[in-house]
C-alpha cells in the first residue's frame, strides 16, 4: 500500500481490525487513542491533518451506546454528526478521501424484507438519527468518499457483543437474549477486507456492508455458544421484555447486494464469520482472510493446458516457491512432462494418472505432481486451492469451471474466448458457492483492469480504456498468417488476434467487469500515436466509459500496450498534472506498453487464493462478440469458430446482441447454416441449428430463454 493512512477510534474494535491488516502489508498509518485525537476538537484534528498529511482517513470514532444516547443526545450528535461534518470540510480542503461507518439503525424496521441503498432512512432513537445525520454531511460536502453501513460489528476486542454475553454469563449465569429483532452480524475481519478491495477498486458513495444471512441475537448467541462449547442454556426474551430507554428497530437486514456486485466477491455467512472468529481466537481478525492459513502456506494450483501460456506459467512457477503446480490436466503426455521437467522437477516426482484411483492415491502424496489426460477428475481434485484454465477451449474451459465451482476450488482463466461469451453466468454460480472465478493477471484484459483500478483509485473518472494493435484484416484466415506464427504457438490463436476476435472478446471482458460500453459496433480502432491518442480519441467519442482499441503504436520498444484515458477537473489539478508531465487536462493518458502473459499470471493466484478477491472478474452483461461472415457462406456449411476460415468477431453491446438476435461467437462452432450468409453479414439465431448439445450451448440459452434443439 503507497497511500498514507489516518485511522481515529483506535481504541474500538474495528480500527484495531484496521491497524492489524495495515501493520501486516507494512503500511504507512497513523492510528492516535482518543487521548491523542478526539475528533470532536476540531483544531486538533486539523493540526494533526496538516501535520501527518494522509492520502486517507478512516473514520472508526463513534458514540456507539444506543441507550444512553437518549439520556445524553448531545454526545452522540457530537460525536456521530458535528464532528463527522468537521472530518467532512478537513477532508475537502486537503483533498483526503474519507472512510466512515455508519449503521443499519438509520432505518425504522418496518420493511419485511433487506433494506437497500435506495431505501429511504426513518432512524427510530438518537443514535440513528445522529448516525444519519453524519451520512448527510459527508454526502453534502464530498464526492471522494465511501459510507459503509454496518450491523452488530463483531471483532478483536472485550467490547463486542459476544464477549459482553460469555461474560455475563460468568456472572449471571443462563441470560435471556432478544429473540425478535432481526439483522446480520458483520464481522470486522471480512469488513475490513471488503473496504481495502473498495478503496482499490475506486468506489465512491453509500454501500451496506453485512456478511450474508440474517439472524435473531438470540439464534446469534445460541449459535456462538455452541462452537465454544458454553454450556449455558440461553433463554428467548421478546423485545418488549427488554428493559431500554432507545427503541430498536425490529427488523434492520440490509442487502449486500451492491457492494458484492461491484467488487465481484461475496461476503461470508454470518455461521462462517463466528466459526472464523472462534477457530483463529478474537485477535487472529483480519489475517485469516488475508494470508493462507499456515497449512495453506504451500498454494496448490492445478493447471489446464501446456500449450504457450500453460508450459510458460509451469516454468514460472519454479520462482514462486509457495506456489506448485501439483496438477497438470494436458491431453499430451509427454508435452506435459516436459513442462514439468523444465520447470526443475525430476520424472521420478512426476506421476501420469492412468486411472482415478492413480489420481487418488498421487494427491495424498506431498512430494508428487500428477498429470492426467482426463478434465472429468477435476471433481476428485483435494487439497487444491485453485484451478487455472490456460485451453483457450471454451467447451473444456467451461465444463472445468463448474467443476471447480461445485467443488469449492477457485478458478481462474487465461481464455478471454471463455470469459466473454459465458463469463458472468460462471461467475454469478461461483458467488453462489463461495469461490472465487477470476480472468487471469498478464494478458491484456487482466493488465488493462489492474490499470483501471489503480485510476479509478487515483480519483479519475474512466473515459475511455483499450489496447493497441499494430495491424487488423477480419477476413485473414490461419494460411494468411502462418508466416508470422512462431514455434509453439497455435496458427488459430494468431488469426483471432489478427481477425479482431480475440481483441472484441478481451475488451468485451474489460467492459462486464467495470460496467464499461463500446461506443459503436466494432469499436472506433482509430489510428493515432501516443502523443495525440487522448485528444483524438475525446473527439471521437460520444461519451464516457468506453472501451476501444488504437492502431499505429506499435514501435519496436512495445509489446502489447494498453491505456486508460482518465478525466479528472479541477484548477489545482490541471495545475500539477501539467507540471508532472501529463498535459494540459482534464482528460490524461495512463499507458502501459506491455503485458507479461505467464510472466504476470501467478499474481492472480495470490489475488484469489490469499486475498480472496478476483484480478478481474464480470460486474454484469454490457458487452457481447458476435459473429460475421469472412466469405459467402451456404446454407448447410458449420463454421469452424474462434480463429478460423468462416466467421469473425465483432464487440457490441450486450443489450444490441441480444435485440438484434444476434449469435455470439463462442456458440458458432456447435451450429449449422440453415441458409447462405453473405460476406460480412452478421450471424443470427435464426440463421442456425445448434447440432452439438453442450453445457455452453445450454447455458447461453437458458439465460436468453430459447429453446436450443
Amino acid at each position: 500500500m503507497d497511500k498514507k493512512f489516518l485511522i481515529t477510534g483506535a481504541n474500538g474494535q474495528l480500527a484495531k481490525e484496521f491497524i492489524l491488516r495495515l501493520k501486516e502489508e507494512g503500511a504507512d498509518y497513523l492510528a492516535p487513542a482518543k487521548e491523542q485525537l478526539d475528533i470532536t476538537d476540531f483544531e486538533k484534528v486539523k493540526k494533526e491533518i496538516r501535520r501527518y498529511k494522509p492520502d486517507v482517513l478512516i473514520n472508526c470514532a463513534a458514540y456507539n451506546e444506543v441507550d444512553l444516547a437518549e439520556k445524553y443526545p448531545q454526545k452522540a450528535f457530537s460525536v456521530n454528526s458535528e464532528a463527522v461534518k468537521n472530518l467532512a470540510e478537513v477532508c475537502r480542503d486537503h483533498n483526503i478521501f474519507l472512510v466512515h461507518f455508519s449503521s443499519d439503525y438509520v432505518f425504522d424496521g418496518q420493511k419485511k424484507d433487506l433494506y437497500t441503498e435506495g431505501d429511504q432512512a426513518n432512524p427510530i432513537n438518537i443514535y440513528g438519527k445522529s448516525k444519519w445525520q453524519g451520512e448527510e454531511a459527508i454526502r453534502a460536502r464530498l464526492t471522494d468518499f465511501l459510507i459503509f453501513r454496518l450491523s452488530w460489528l463483531f471483532g478483536y476486542g472485550p467490547r463486542n457483543f459476544l464477549n459482553k454475553v460469555s461474560q455475563l454469563t460468568k456472572e449471571n449465569g443462563s441470560p435471556a437474549i432478544v429473540d425478535d429483532e432481526i439483522s446480520a452480524p458483520t464481522y470486522t475481519a471480512d469488513v475490513v477486507r471488503a473496504v481495502f478491495l473498495a478503496l482499490e477498486r475506486g468506489l465512491r458513495g453509500t454501500y451496506h456492508l453485512t456478511n450474508d444471512g440474517k439472524c435473531s441475537r438470540y439464534e446469534w448467541v445460541k449459535y456462538y455458544f455452541r462452537k465454544i462449547n458454553n454450556p449455558v442454556d440461553v433463554a428467548p426474551m421478546g423485545h418488549e421484555k427488554f428493559i431500554s430507554r432507545a427503541k430498536r428497530p425490529q427488523f434492520s437486514g440490509m442487502s449486500n447486494a451492491k457492494i458484492t456486485g461491484e467488487l465481484g466477491m461475496k461476503m461470508p455467512h454470518w455461521m462462517d464469520a463466528v466459526d472464523r472468529f472462534v477457530k483463529n481466537g478474537p485477535k487472529a481478525g483480519v489475517n485469516t482472510m488475508t494470508k493462507p492459513k499456515k497449512d495453506m502456506e504451500l498454494i496448490n494450483a492445478a493447471i489446464l493446458g501446456c500449450g504457450w501460456f500453460g508450459s510458460g506459467l509451469i516454468l514460472e512457477l519454479a520462482h514462486w516457491p509457495s506456489i506448485r503446480p501439483k496438477v497438470v490436466f494436458e491431453q499430451d503426455v509427454n508435452r506435459a512432462v516436459g513442462a514439468l521437467v523444465s520447470s526443475g522437477i525430476s520424472k521420478g516426482r512426476i506421476m501420469v494418472a492412468k486411472s482415478a484411483a492413480d489420481f487418488s492415491s498421487g494427491l495424498k502424496q506431498n512430494d508428487r505432481y500428477i498429470i492426467a489426460d482426463d478434465l472429468a477428475l477435476i471433481s476428485d481434485l483435494i487439497d487444491v486451492d485453485v484451478v487455472l484454465d490456460m485451453t483457450g477451449n471454451i467447451l473444456a474451459g467451461t465444463n472445468a469451471a463448474l467443476m471447480s465451482i461445485d467443488r469449492g476450488i477457485h478458478f481462474i482463466t487465461a481464455s478471454s474466448e471463455l470469459d466473454s461469451t459465458i463469463g458472468p453466468i460462471l461467475h454469478k454460480k461461483a458467488l453462489g458457492k463461495g469461490v472465487i472465478y477470476s480472468n487471469s493477471d498478464g494478458d491484456q484484459p487482466g493488465v488493462l483492469g489492474r490499470l483501471i483500478t489503480e485510476v479509478k483509485s487515483f480519483g479519475f473518472s474512466i473515459e475511455a480504456a483499450g489496447n493497441c494493435k499494430g495491424f487488423l484484416d477480419v477476413h485473414k484466415t490461419p494460411d494468411d498468417i502462418m508466416p508470422w506464427v512462431k514455434p509453439g504457438q497455435n496458427p488459430r490463436m494468431i488469426t483471432a488476434f489478427t481477425d479482431g476476435t480475440k481483441q472484441g472478446m478481451e475488451l468485451a471482458v474489460v467492459a462486464n467487469a467495470f460496467g464499461l460500453r463500446p461506443d459503436v459496433r466494432g469499436m472506433h480502432g482509430l489510428r493515432t500515436t501516443k502523443a495525440d491518442l487522448v485528444r483524438d480519441f475525446v473527439k471521437a467519442i460520444s461519451g464516457s466509459g468506453i472501451v476501444d482499441y488504437c492502431l499505429g503504436i506499435d514501435g519496436i520498444d512495445q509489446g502489447g500496450g494498453v491505456f486508460v484515458i482518465g478525466k479528472k477537473e479541477g484548477k489545482r489539478v490541471q495545475v500539477d498534472m501539467n507540471y508532472l508531465k501529463k498535459g494540459d487536462g482534464p482528460y490524461y493518458l495512463f499507458f502501459r506498453d506491455h503485458h507479461l502473459c505467464y510472466i504476470e499470471a501467478p499474481r492472480s493466484i495470490i489475488d484469489v487464493v490469499v486475498h480472496n478477491r478476483p484480478t478481474i472478474a464480470p460486474l454484469g452483461h454490457y458487452a457481447d462478440v458476435f459473429a460475421a461472415a469472412k466469405r459467402d457462406l451456404k446454407a448447410g456449411e458449420k463454421p469452424d469458430g474462434i480463429g478460423g476460415y468462416s466467421v469473425y468477431g465483432v464487440i457490441d453491446s450486450a443489450k444490441t446482441v441480444e435485440d438484434e438476435n444476434l449469435l455470439p461467437m463462442g456458440l458458432t462452432e456447435y451450429c449449422r447454416l440453415k441458409k447462405n450468409v453473405s460476406r460480412d453479414e452478421p450471424l443470427t439465431y435464426a440463421a442456425v441449428e445448434f447440432v452439438e448439445e453442450n453445457v455452453v450451448v445450454q447455458l447461453i440459452m437458458s439465460r436468453k430463454n430459447r429453446v436450443s434443439f
